[in-house]
């Protein structure tokens, strides 16, 4: 997966966060939890559906689900917007690609 990818879906998540959108982060935990998270996300921050193949989605998926059961919002500073909590989980797998 290339950071192009991610880049531009990064800027997606920061421009909704800039422009006062805010999701509950128990309702990003439980997207992630029940695997509905593209599905939700591509209808509230105006991403294509096909942005990530299925195969790119079910990777992200189970990095995503790994994270939410791993750390807490707290632990990664975390307290009011589930979009913050996914734009952390992002730049996570960002590190990952880069091997940073």
């Amino acid at each position: 997966m290339t950071t192009e990818k991610f880049t531009f879906f990064t800027y997606k998540l920061i421009s909704n966060i800039d422009s006062g959108k805010h999701i509950p982060i128990f309702d990003i935990k439980t997207y992630i939890e029940e695997g509905t998270i593209f599905s939700e996300l591509f209808n509230i921050i105006d991403v294509p559906p096909n942005h990530f193949t299925k195969e790119q989605q079910n990777k992200l998926l189970e990095s995503w689900q790994n994270f939410n059961n791993a750390y807490s919002p707290e632990d990664l500073g975390i307290k009011n917007n589930g979009l913050c909590l996914l734009l952390s989980y992002i730049i996570h797998d960002i590190k990952e690609i880069l091997n940073y």
